[in-house]
């Protein structure tokens, strides 16, 4: 006999606007240290494009919003492909660049209501949207895992494994 509980876990690092910069100055930081020369860096006229959108969108002027959330797109595309013409043919920077281009190539991708696997958080990859079907909190960001233990030992007395982790399909909002 087992006894199978259900938890959520919930992230609470998701990924918004502000994540585009981190990814834009984490790809800057890390050629510095490799010693690739960029042809800008673009993280001061980043920053000034991420403030830009956070104002626009607080005035809810969402057209001039999103033209500058574009702009900060525009910048971080521009640095993958800087940063992938300057690492071509090297395979050690390859191996060290390839989760954070693939990372920043995948959100640069994203669109809002696509199908497949997203990426929600730059700090959990696992994170998945789980969608409730409420009213008031339709979905809700994080994994959700089953755990099974025996009936004779309390599931709070000792950690018990996890044994499955459910693929859940993740929301379009």
């Amino acid at each position: 006999m087992h006894n199978i509980c259900t938890f959520r876990c919930i992230a609470s690092a998701l990924l918004l606007p502000p994540d585009l910069l981190a990814l834009l100055e984490r790809l800057v930081r890390m050629a510095g240290k490799t010693g690739l020369n960029l042809r800008q860096s673009y993280v001061r006229v980043g920053k000034l494009a991420l403030i830009k959108h956070q104002r626009y969108a607080h005035a809810r002027q969402f057209k001039r919003a999103n033209k500058a959330l574009c702009r900060l797109k525009t910048y971080l595309g521009r640095t993958i492909r800087d940063i992938d013409r300057q690492i071509a043919g090297d395979a050690r920077l390859d191996t060290l660049f390839k989760w954070p281009l693939y990372q920043a190539a995948t959100v640069l991708e994203q669109r809002q209501r696509q199908r497949g696997r997203k990426i929600y958080s730059l700090h959990a990859h696992e994170v998945e949207c789980i969608g409730k079907g409420k009213a008031h909190m339709p979905s809700e960001f994080g994994v959700k895992v089953s755990v099974a233990t025996t009936l004779k030992t309390k599931a709070w007395s000792r950690s018990a494994p996890v044994r499955s982790r459910s693929r859940l399909s993740p929301c379009h909002d």
